[in-house]
């Protein structure tokens, strides 16, 4: 029946009912209640005149087509992109993007960071002062803090089991086909980040970045002549440790730390001899930051091909590290959790996939 036809059947009682006589029967027919519900795929659309039609409601997202086996074979339940309770939420992988969303996670992952990212304020952002949407009720973010704001918001808060980062990686101005090196966009992501967030007034949001992953070395440069010590501090957000030919990280750690001498054509200019001299060059770890970023250098340029490889080594790591011993003034035990581990799955250093 057309819509006509139906609003005519529906409402035809109203000429020769009195209103005191006005039962559910003629309520139903009012409202169509009683009409039957409409076959499946038997309308093109949702129709206007049948409130009981279930069609163009949305439900071709997750009713596929008839399977050889019978209906519904291949049919995605809706129940399955839920998120259920307490469980995390995953980042979709456009295409070669997996270096971007394990870093996310990390960072998602670290509580001060996040909390920190939440109290970003758009209004003291030089990005988002000619955002339009700024003082509407429908704001859109237009940098790269406000979409990673919003980004922590549904990993965090939404209904679906995972999000898709592509407003985020679009605002970075990545290549979602190209996969870059993990460390290198951590360092470059983590050094804009603390550019941008240094607009901010609140101390705890423009500091973030620093308080949680800064600490401090020196290059300490001994003469072996006169015994002079010189130190040159240096800050660093990592440590990168080589894992060439050790099997623990302890093995790692003291190689970074190991004294190296300095003779022949690398003799030291001391200012105190006044003359190139034999001496000695170590680094020495001054403070530690809250949370320890250590690089294993699994990628490394091989002279003999002219090309970077991939190192496939096993290297073994605790999952509690008491660094008090390798600091040259350690005040008390200084003992780290691990929580996280980025690893990059495959043979070479071109192709892979980070987790």
């Amino acid at each position: 029946m057309r819509k006509e036809e139906l609003d005519r059947a529906a409402w035809s009682w109203v000429v020769n009912t009195d209103p005191k006589s006005v039962t559910q029967l003629h309520v139903d027919l009012a409202y169509r209640i009683n009409l039957d519900v409409c076959k499946p795929n038997s309308c093109k659309r949702n129709c206007r005149g049948n409130p009981r039609c279930l069609s163009g409601l949305g439900e071709s997202k997750w009713f596929g087509p008839k399977a050889e086996e019978g209906w519904g074979v291949d049919a995605i339940d809706p129940d399955e992109e839920r998120r259920t309770e307490g469980s995390f939420v995953g980042l979709k992988n456009l295409g070669a993007t997996c270096y971007v969303n394990s870093l996310l996670q990390l960072w998602f992952h670290n509580i001060p960071f996040r909390l920190a990212i939440y109290s970003w304020c758009p209004e003291e952002d030089p990005q988002e002062r000619n955002n339009d949407s700024l003082t509407g009720d429908d704001y859109s973010p237009v940098s790269s803090i406000g979409h990673l704001q919003v980004l922590f918001a549904l990993l965090q808060f939404g209904k679906r089991n995972s999000v898709d980062p592509t407003a985020f990686i679009l605002s970075l101005g990545l290549d979602i086909t190209q996969q870059q090196d993990a460390q290198e966009f951590s360092k470059l992501f983590t050094c804009m980040l603390e550019e941008r967030l240094s607009h901010q007034s609140s101390p705890i949001v423009k500091n973030i970045i620093h308080q949680q992953f800064c600490g401090r070395y020196s290059y300490v440069t001994k003469c072996q002549q006169c015994g002079t010590e010189s130190a040159r501090p240096s800050l660093f957000y990592e440590l990168e440790l080589n894992i060439a030919g050790h099997k623990t990280l302890a093995d790692s750690l003291e190689e970074f730390l190991r004294e190296e001498k300095l003779e022949g054509a690398d003799r030291y200019l001391c200012t105190v001899c006044k003359s190139k001299q034999d001496a000695t060059r170590s680094i020495n770890l001054d403070t530690l930051p809250p949370v320890l970023n250590l690089q294993l250098m699994r990628f490394v340029f091989d002279r003999q091909k002219g090309c970077k490889k991939k190192l496939n080594s096993y290297l073994q790591f605790p999952e509690t590290l008491n660094m008090s011993s390798y600091l040259g003034n350690p005040d008390g035990s200084i003992l780290y959790v691990l929580s996280a581990v980025l690893i990059h799955s495959g043979l070479s250093a071109n192709s892979g996939h980070y987790v």
